[in-house]
Formats: structure tokens, sequence, C-alpha cells
């Protein structure tokens, strides 16, 4: 059983969706902290999964459901049709979403930005095969043409910048190691993991110094500490983890739950119930606390990248759960914050640290919102996408047979350069 949380009903208030091989259960929670089970209203009673994912897959602002089906083990993409802020109705859009239906025995699937154009792109992982790349095309559905052909076969993956190059990393779990393939690079670390077992694994800064480690439940719970450019350093027994965790780890969630100003653990064992594992020391170190408000996109603003700078450290993070916790070092101070949300980026200038406080992060509402139209080319086979248009940046010119040229944005709606100028024929 896993849960997913998040507003799901845009309402500014946490919602739980229960995940089991039986069925799923959608909670609502009201201001007086009151549950509602909406299941029923959502449609979704007859949407078994072993896993899942909540992501804005067609920028809606409303969050879709990507489940692991149990049995057959394959992809089913459930789009939230709702009202912003009132009950969910979701709709089964499997058979349009381009999702292979001869893809099987998947373990997992994870929601996050491998190409660095800003849109959400879905790692599969599966059963004795290599993780499959599905990415997701701008204004069009996903395409698996860029999945990696040399990738070891592993059933569990994490996604995130482990090497804080702005570029989103893998780590594959195989039967005896993980292994760590950074993003544009050819360079890859492997970690030997002998004879364990693991269900999982969590991307998590522990010690807030402001590299990603990896933590992998399952036969207990191991850890490995990020040294950046010296690779990874096994501290479970450091962080006595080796005698606090016995039993088999069925699932874990990572938060400051004691509010602190470091990140603890809470792990499900199976036939024991819940242990939630107190991090002390982790606090030598800043924590950056953020809680996003989304307006245009979803309300918890899951999906939505957030870049940090401060001096010659830079990182990002997708958010993929909540809640959002940054680790920093000694900073005090972030000299800039960008957030990518759907449709626009905002920036934040000198934000104050403060490890036990999260910071609410706005979306700007505008009366008139969109991204810019697309534009295909045809390659001889199928259309492909080449760039949004900008028409804000229409440079209007003579030319014959009645072409007009106009400049091009790109990833943040910036210009193109008055050098390179795309070509609309007008006929």
């Amino acid at each position: 059983m896993a849960g997913l949380i998040s507003w799901s009903l845009n309402d500014r208030y946490e919602d739980v969706v229960v995940l089991s091989d039986q069925e799923i259960r959608l909670f609502k929670f009201a201001t007086n902290g009151a549950a509602t089970d909406v299941t029923q209203y959502a449609r979704l009673n007859d949407a078994p999964a072993s896993d899942g994912a909540l992501v804005d897959l067609d920028f809606t602002g409303k969050l879709d459901l990507l489940l692991v089906t149990p049995g057959a083990k394959n992809i089913r993409l459930l789009r939230n049709l709702g009202n912003s802020g009132g009950s969910p109705y979701f709709k089964d859009i499997t058979q349009t979403s381009d999702i292979p239906a001869s893809v099987t025995g998947v373990s997992q699937p994870v929601v996050d930005d491998w190409n660095n154009d800003d849109m959400l792109d879905l790692f599969v992982a599966r059963e004795g095969q290599t993780p499959l790349v599905l990415t997701k095309l701008r204004g069009g559905p996903f395409t698996e043409t860029n999945s990696p052909a040399d990738w070891p076969a592993g059933k569990i993956l994490a996604t995130g910048d482990l090497n804080n190059d702005l570029r989103t990393d893998v780590v594959i779990a195989t039967s005896d190691k993980l292994v760590v393939l950074f993003g544009g690079l050819t360079n890859r670390v492997e970690i030997p993991l002998g004879n364990s077992h693991f269900n999982g694994l969590f991307l998590v800064d522990y010690d807030n110094d402001g590299w990603l480690d990896v933590c992998a439940y399952g036969d207990g719970v191991r850890v490995w500490r990020n040294l950046g450019n010296a690779g990874f350093k096994e501290t479970t027994q450091e962080l006595g983890l080796d005698k606090l965790v016995h039993g088999t780890v069925e699932s874990l969630a990572a938060a400051d739950f004691d509010n602190d100003g470091d990140t603890d653990l809470l792990v499900c064992l199976r036939g024991q119930g819940l242990q939630l594992l107190r991090n002390d020391g982790g606090n030598a170190n800043r924590q950056l606390k953020l809680r996003l408000v989304g307006n245009r996109s979803n309300a918890s603003g899951l999906g939505v990248r957030v870049e940090l700078t401060s001096g010659r450290w830079r990182t990002i993070r997708t958010v993929q759960s909540l809640p959002i916790e940054i680790g920093v070092g000694q900073r005090a101070q972030i000299d800039s914050i960008n957030v990518h949300w759907f449709d626009m980026m905002l920036r934040f200038t000198e934000t104050e640290v403060d490890s036990r406080a999260p910071l609410a992060m706005l979306e700007l509402r505008f009366a008139a919102s969109g991204s810019c139209p697309y534009l295909y080319a045809w390659d001889g086979k199928r259309f492909r996408f080449v760039t949004d248009l900008n028409w804000s940046w229409w440079i209007i010119r003579p030319e014959p047979k009645r072409t007009r040229r106009a400049n091009c944005c790109r990833d943040n709606h910036s210009p193109r350069t008055k050098s390179s100028p795309c070509t609309i024929a007008i006929r």
C-alpha cells in the first residue's frame, strides 16, 4: 500500500490518495481536519494500483493520476476533469496518451525533466528490463525516441540533481549494485550492494550540505552520503540505521517531523507498523523550506522545478513530493531562487534562510495566460516539435511570396537573435 499527498483538489488543503492492489481511495481534507472519502465521486472505484504518481500532464492546473496496474503491470493514465476547488472527476485516457500498450512488467513510474526542456518526462522502471524513458513533447504526447539504450536493468530508480549541474541524474538499483548516471555526461558511478534486497530508492539531503544523498530501503535502510567529486560513501553504520531498523521496509517518507531544521525518516515495516527515525545533527547546516502556491499550475507545485544559486553553489530540484526541504549548507542567504512554473519563471533574490519556517512562493496570475503557439515540422514520417513562437517578438519584413520572418522563443520565452530567425510561409 502506498500514499500520495497533494492539493489534488486545488483547494489549498492537502488531500491523500491511497493506492493498493485491491482499490484506490481518495480522501479530501477540510479546514477543520475532517476527512471525506470522495472515491466514488471521483470515479476511482475500479482503479487498483500497485504504484503511481500525481502529475499535471495536460497543463490544466489539475493533477492527473499515473498508475501501475496489478497483474499485467502496465501504465494507466487517468486525466482529472474536475473543477478547481471542487470534487475531481477522472477519465481513463491511456489509449490516447501514446504510452506504449506493449509496456508490461512495470514496477515504478517516476516523473522528472530528463532533457532539460521544462517538460515532465516519464521514467518507467521494469522487472528484468532496462528503464524506459518517455519524453514529453511540448503541446504533444509522450515519445520513446530518446530512451537510453545503455542503461542497466533495474526495477527501482530515483531521479534528482546529484552533481549540482542543473541537470537531472538517475540512480538505478540492479540486483547487486547501484548505478548513478549523470545527465548530459558519459561517466557513471557504481556502488556495490552485496546481497541486500531493496524495495525503493529515495534521494534526500540528510545532512543539509547542499548535495542529495542516496537512501535505499527494503532489507533495512542504507544511506550513502554524496561527497561531490569524491563520489559516495556509505554512512549507514555512522547514522545508527543498522541497529535501529529491523525487518523489511515496505515504504519510506522523508520530512522534518519535529521541525528542528533537518529531515527525518518515517518507515513502514512489514507486519510491524510505522517507525519514526529522528535526525539528530543534520541541522548543523541550514535547510530551506518552501511552500509553493500555484494558481495557473497545480496548487501543490508538483512537477515544478526550483533552481537555487548562492555564490558558486547551484542546484535544481523537481518537486516530486511534499514537503519541499532543500539543504543549503552554511548559507544564510540564497542569492537567487528561480521557480519554473508551467508557463512562466519567477525569480526571488536575496532570500533569507529560515530552517524552521516554510517560505511561501506564489505563482502570479494573469488575465491572459498560456504558452506560445507551437511550430512543428514534417520529417517524412511524422510531425516533430521544433520550437514555440512568441508573438510579441514579431518582426515583419517584406519577403518574396509573402513570407514573413518571426523571432522564436525557447525555454523561458526568450527571443532568438536576429542572426538566426525562423521562417513561416503564409499561403
